[in-house]
Order: structure tokens, then sequence, then C-alpha cells
């Protein structure tokens, strides 16, 4: 539902003058985080069910997330090179 939204948005953005000529990209991190939890090792993680918040006995760049809502350094470095691919290619 959040991305039929999203492309409304986008598409009416493109409606008024000064937005016609921008090119938008979109990332679907919804789909990127599915296949991270799907393949792990695929991006050198360990654990992406629970958060590495207060685990101090773990190195939590192999952790995907950080506490309930947030990635890790290393989740955040996954979705930024996903974003990088994306404008690059």
């Amino acid at each position: 539902m959040f991305n039929s939204y999203l492309k409304t948005g986008v598409s009416v953005l493109k409606d008024f003058y000064w937005f016609r000529h921008l090119k938008v990209y979109q990332l679907d991190v919804f789909r990127l985080l599915s296949g991270i939890v799907a393949a792990p090792s695929a991006y050198t993680l360990t654990n992406v069910t629970m958060p590495a918040q207060n685990q101090f006995t773990v190195d939590p760049d192999t952790y995907l997330f950080w506490d309930d809502l947030h990635p890790t350094t290393r989740g955040h470095n996954i979705v930024a090179g996903s974003a990088v691919k994306l404008l690059t290619h």
C-alpha cells in the first residue's frame, strides 16, 4: 500500500512545472531488507532477527538491526550501497 501512495505522490510532483525535469529514483528498502533476511551470509551478517543493542559481547557489524527499528552501521551501509547502485546504473 505504501508503494502505491509513493507512486501517486511522485506522479503528482511530476505534474508541477518545476519538477518535470527531475529524475526520481525509488529504492525498495522493504524488498532489500527481505532479501537480506532471506540470505544474511550473502551480506556477511550472522543475525538478522535480534537487535544488537545492549548485547555487549557481540559485534554489531554482524547484525542487521541495532534496535527494534534502526539498522546497524553495517545495515545502513548495505542500504547506502544499494542506493548508489541505483543511482549509477
